[in-house]
C-alpha cells in the first residue's frame, strides 16, 4: 500500500541508489505534454520503508523502488530536468531532501550546497495501474534482451497501421518476438520452460516501450511478464514498467517465411557488414539499392550511381544451388547482420524478385526476411 500526503516530506538517500533510480523512471517522462506535472518524477514513501520514485506520460509509466531513510513520510513531484541533472553533478554521497507541503517545494542539501526547487503536489499525479489479473510468466532478462534487440529494429514508423508500429510477443509453445515494417520481418523464438498452450495468447507491445525496457534489463536475473486486456507490465528487482497494448491484427508471419531455397550462400558476418558499409558511401536515393551478385565462392557487392560513380567488391562465400543476382536496400540488410550474434550466416534466395531469407548459421531460433528492389 503506498502513502499518500502528510504535511512534509523528509528523505536521506545515497547519491548513487538515486540517480540509478531516477535514470531508470525518466524514461518514461512525457516530453511534450500539457500538463506539467508529466515532466516530473515522483518520490513517495511506502509503509515497509521504501522509496518510490515513478514517471508517466499516460502511455508508459515506469516505478523504482530505492533504499533510504525516510524520516518524514510524504510525497511530491519534482521536475525531472533539474533533478536529475542536479543529482548528477553533486560531489557528495548523502543527499537530504526536504518537502515543504504546502507550497510543494524541496530543499535538496548535499554537503555545502543547498537547492530549492519547485514542484508539483502528488494529488495531480496520475495513478499508475496495476494488473491484478492475467497471465503471467518469468523470463531470463539476458535472453529476452537479446530478443527484443534482434526485432524491435524492424518495426513500422508508419501511424496508420499502428498494428506494426509494436514488437508482437506470442507465447504458445516457444515465446516468438515477431516484428514487420511490411519490407523485412524479423522473428526471434525461445523455449518456454513454464508455460505450454495449443491455443496460445499474443500481444503488440509498442516499440517505445519495449526499447525503454532495453535499457532497464540487465544481464542476470528474472523478469517477471504480466499481460492483461489492454496492458502488460514487466517486473525486475526493484523496477516495474507498464505500458498500454496495441489494437490490431498482427500479420500472419508464418505465412511470410519461404518454405525452400533455389540459392543459399554461407558468409563471414563482418566481412559482408564491412563492404556493404562501403559500398553504401557512393549510394544516393530513397531505395539505397546495393546488388548482391552471387557467384561459386564470391558474392560481389556492387552500387551504382551515375553522377557520383560505382563500386565493386568480392568477399569469399559457399554457394549451395544456382548463381544469381537480387539487389536489397543495404540498410534493411545491415540492420539485421549488426544483431546476428554468430560469426557466419546463411541467406537464402527463391529468386530475384522473392523474399531474402537471413538466418546465423547453424542457429534455428532466428529468422530475417527481407524484400528485394527492383533493380536495372
Amino acid at each position: 500500500m503506498w502513502i499518500k500526503g502528510g504535511i512534509n516530506l523528509k528523505l536521506i538517500i545515497n547519491k548513487t541508489h538515486l540517480l540509478q533510480g531516477l535514470q531508470n523512471v525518466q524514461k518514461a517522462i512525457a516530453t511534450k505534454t500539457n500538463l506539467p506535472v508529466l515532466s516530473g518524477i515522483l518520490l513517495e514513501t511506502m509503509e515497509n520503508g521504501k522509496i518510490k520514485l515513478a514517471a508517466t506520460d499516460l502511455e508508459i509509466g515506469i516505478e523504482c523502488l530505492i533504499e533510504g531513510e525516510i524520516v518524514e513520510k510524504g510525497s511530491i513531484v519534482l521536475p525531472a530536468k533539474y533533478l536529475v541533472d542536479l543529482v548528477r553533478k553533486l560531489n557528495e554521497s548523502i543527499i537530504e531532501i526536504n518537502v515543504d507541503k504546502k507550497n510543494n517545494t524541496a530543499n535538496i542539501h548535499c554537503g555545502y550546497f543547498n537547492m530549492s526547487i519547485h514542484g508539483y503536489s502528488s494529488d495531480d499525479f496520475p495513478l499508475i495501474p496495476w494488473i491484478n489479473n492475467g497471465f503471467n510468466c518469468i523470463l531470463d532478462q539476458m535472453l529476452l534482451k537479446s530478443m527484443i534487440n534482434q526485432t524491435v529494429f524492424a518495426v513500422s514508423h508508419d501511424e496508420s497501421r499502428a498494428f506494426l508500429t509494436g514488437v508482437c510477443f506470442s507465447l504458445q509453445d516457444k515465446l516468438r518476438l515477431i516484428a514487420t515494417d511490411g519490407h523485412r520481418m524479423a522473428l526471434r523464438e525461445s523455449e518456454m520452460t513454464h508455460y505450454q498452450d495449443e491455443k496460445g495468447i499474443g500481444a503488440i507491445i509498442p516499440a517505445k516501450a519495449v526499447n525503454e525496457l532495453t535499457r532497464i534489463l540487465t544481464d542476470e536475473g528474472e523478469v517477471e511478464l504480466l499481460l492483461g486486456d489492454n496492458q502488460v507490465s514487466f517486473q525486475l528487482n526493484n523496477v516495474r514498467l507498464i505500458t498500454r497494448l496495441i489494437d490490431g491484427q498482427f500479420p500472419s508471419y508464418q505465412q511470410v517465411i519461404p518454405q525452400d531455397y533455389k540459392t543459399r550462400v554461407r558468409i563471414k558476418r563482418y566481412e559482408l557488414i564491412e563492404a556493404l558499409e562501403r559500398a553504401s558511401l557512393i549510394v544516393r536515393g530513397e531505395s539505397n539499392i546495393i546488388k548482391l551478385i552471387v557467384q561459386k565462392d564470391k558474392m560481389t557487392i556492387a552500387s551504382n550511381t551515375p553522377e557520383i560513380g560505382k563500386s565493386s567488391e568480392e568477399v569469399i562465400c559457399s554457394l549451395d544451388g544456382e548463381e544469381m543476382q537480387i539487389a536489397f536496400n543495404f540498410k534493411y540488410l545491415l540492420d539485421v547482420l549488426k544483431v546476428i550474434e554468430t560469426e557466419e550466416i546463411t541467406i537464402d534466395f527463391t529468386g530475384s524478385l522473392s523474399p531474402g531469407v537471413v538466418r546465423p548459421w547453424e542457429e534455428e531460433n532466428y529468422v530475417y526476411v527481407i524484400m528485394p528492389v527492383r533493380s536495372n
